[in-house]
């Protein structure tokens, strides 16, 4: 496993698990609405998204100028992380 995609990386702070949470619940989304909801830095979310990116949980997309991203159903962690996000809002 790549130093990028480490747990620890991918979970390692407050901000980096609300924008889980919202690409989990959200089909597509794109960057500014991520950042309407989450509050971040351009660039710290930036990071984020490239880290998520390269371990393969999230798709980017480019339409025209605007980036939109969207879980990767296809890659065992990001299914993983979608199923413990479900999990833990079940009562």
């Amino acid at each position: 496993m790549k130093e990028d995609a480490s747990i620890e990386n991918i979970f390692g702070t407050k901000n980096k698990v609300k924008l889980l949470k919202l690409l989990v619940d959200q089909e597509i989304i794109s960057f500014s609405e991520i950042r309407k909801h989450i509050h971040l830095n351009h660039t710290v979310l930036k990071k984020y998204l490239a880290d998520l990116k390269h371990a393969g949980i999230i798709r980017e997309y480019e339409i025209n100028r605007f980036k939109i991203y969207s879980i990767s159903h296809k890659n065992k962690r990001a299914r993983l992380i979608i199923q413990l996000f479900k999990q833990w809002d079940t009562k």
